[in-house]
């Protein structure tokens, strides 16, 4: 069973990327759909959070169980259409999204133009 990310817990990985600013990418999107690039190492079942600046979840993307590999181009790579839980389009602004694969997690920043 997963368990589902809270405000609180988004609240805390920003808390983490202030303090780890060396893992922060700043990622600028014009287009309807964002993809959002990564690489494993070993297979794993990958899991993508984004959220806005205020720590609040917009979004959970179940990406599935993945081989090995580097998913960096655009038929290989996560795709987030750019809407909430609720399927509205989320606006310009700065969010952050948390990759976790099996135990390993890591969060990046990415900045959203219209």
């Amino acid at each position: 069973m997963r368990k589902k990310q809270t405000t609180n817990e988004c609240k805390q990985s920003l808390f983490k990327i202030a303090v780890a600013v060396s893992l922060a990418v700043v990622l600028v999107f014009a287009f309807q759909s964002i993809w959002i690039p990564y690489k494993l190492a070993g297979n794993a079942d990958v899991v993508i959070r984004i959220c806005n600046s205020n720590g609040k979840l917009i979004r959970t993307l179940h990406i599935g169980n993945q081989s090995a590999g580097v998913y960096v181009d655009k038929g290989r790579a996560a795709r987030w259409d750019g809407k909430d839980e609720r399927g509205d389009e989320v606006a310009s602004g700065l969010y952050f999204y948390t990759l976790q694969a099996d135990k390993f997690t890591a969060t990046k920043r990415m900045l959203i133009l219209k």
